[in-house]
């Protein structure tokens, strides 16, 4: 015996059926719960209608003008909604980032003046050492200078101790004696 085909109630009721297991609804899925009976276009017209998508002949969304009236009335809040949120956020962004850039700029010129003050107190130190550079240059010539002079005065009591001992010799007289 054939079937008449399936009615919108049915397609409802299959609908409802997977909704509350918490599952897809799907034509494929209406169409097992129904016994696998039904025309996929058929089940498809009834699940748009099931979830209020009506559509006219020429597959656009059917609606009347107070729905059409009430989705843009809602559309222009939310763009307005969304526009107001982003512009304070934008403003809220650029007086965070000219607060941290007017804070780095702080920053650069504490550290400006700081190298400042520590360039010039490596100029100071610089300074000073290079005395101390003249300084040791000067006692290192006076220092060659006195070694010299010791070397000649070694050399002058070498000679002295030389004659010294010669005089010893030639008179017998050693210097403990003469020291006694």
């Amino acid at each position: 015996m054939a079937r008449n085909g399936i009615s919108r109630e049915e397609v409802f009721e299959a609908a409802e059926r997977l909704s509350n297991l918490q599952e897809r609804v799907t034509v494929t899925r209406v169409r097992e719960l129904l016994g696998n009976t039904g025309s996929y276009s058929t089940i498809s017209q009834y699940l748009k209608e099931w979830r209020g998508e009506v559509v006219d002949d020429a597959g656009a969304l059917a609606l009347d003008e107070a729905t059409r009236a009430d989705i843009e009335r809602n559309a222009l809040g939310i763009v307005r909604a969304f526009w107001h949120s982003i512009t304070g956020f934008r403003r809220r962004l650029v007086s965070r980032v000219n607060g941290r850039i007017l804070d780095v700029e702080r920053e650069y010129h504490d550290a400006e003046s700081r190298i400042a003050a520590m360039a010039a107190q490596i100029k100071g130190f610089d300074e000073g050492l290079a005395r101390l550079h003249e300084e040791m240059a000067g006692k290192e010539s006076a220092l060659a200078q006195l070694s010299a002079e010791y070397k000649g005065l070694q050399g002058q009591i070498a000679a002295l101790n030389a004659r010294v001992l010669l005089l010893e010799q030639r008179t017998g007289v050693g210097r403990d004696a003469v020291t006694d």
